[in-house]
């Protein structure tokens, strides 16, 4: 738990220059991107490590562009990651999906492309032996997953009919600057044809923009 002083505490002390960038919403997903990342529906936070008691991680919930709550959550990490390391994301259960770095080690790496990120944060994050294997309590502490996404245009939709969690929208990034396809209360239109095999069926949806059934 968090007193009422300590979790206001936290939230004045929370850098001031942290504002999340707003991208230019479209309705279709573009060809020959760089990137497709599959942004979670659900709460939205601010991780927070920093300079303290190890393991002692700040859960700061984001909504509506201010921070509204602070929770104490407890993480197995390399140590030097508390200086001053913000993950932004979405919380499921103990699964934090990590969709962008704001500070890395005390260093701002937001406006960093998503590939300077994957290098520089996510993979030695995400090391093995950055974890420590003294864990107290598995059950207590909070799994770190980075956000999923493709590279080719063509396994965005399969890899939709896979993913563990819903998807709320589709950033989709080419030199460094991101659009983003909103999945949410997205109403489509379905048809369903037989195929040439017995009892096999293809699924296709009216794409507005190109005025025709898309095989799905």
């Amino acid at each position: 738990m968090i007193s009422i002083q300590e979790k206001n505490k936290v939230i004045s002390e929370f850098p001031n220059d942290v504002e999340l960038k707003r991208y230019k919403n479209i309705n279709y997903i573009q060809d020959h991107q760089d990137y497709y990342l599959f942004i979670p529906k659900g709460l939205k936070y601010f991780v927070w490590f920093k300079n303290e008691e190890p393991q002692k991680c700040y859960f700061l919930q984001y909504k509506q562009q201010e921070i509204i709550n602070c929770q104490i959550k407890y993480v197995s990490v390399d140590e030097t990651l508390f200086n001053n390391t913000i993950f932004y994301g979405t919380l499921q259960n103990n699964n934090f999906i990590i969709e962008d770095v704001i500070y890395y080690k005390n260093e701002y790496v937001y406006n960093y492309s998503f590939n300077n990120k994957c290098e520089k944060c996510f993979v030695n994050f995400f090391k093995q032996s950055q974890y420590e294997n003294n864990k107290v309590n598995l059950r207590n502490f909070i799994n770190f997953k980075i956000i999923p996404f493709e590279i080719t245009n063509n396994l965005v939709q399969s890899r939709l009919l896979t993913l563990e969690f819903p998807v709320y929208e589709i950033i989709q990034i080419k030199n460094n600057k991101s659009l983003t396809f909103n999945l949410f209360n997205k109403g489509l239109i379905f048809k369903v044809l037989p195929s040439l095999k017995n009892d096999i069926y293809d699924l296709y949806y009216y794409d507005k923009e190109q005025n025709k059934f898309i095989y799905f």
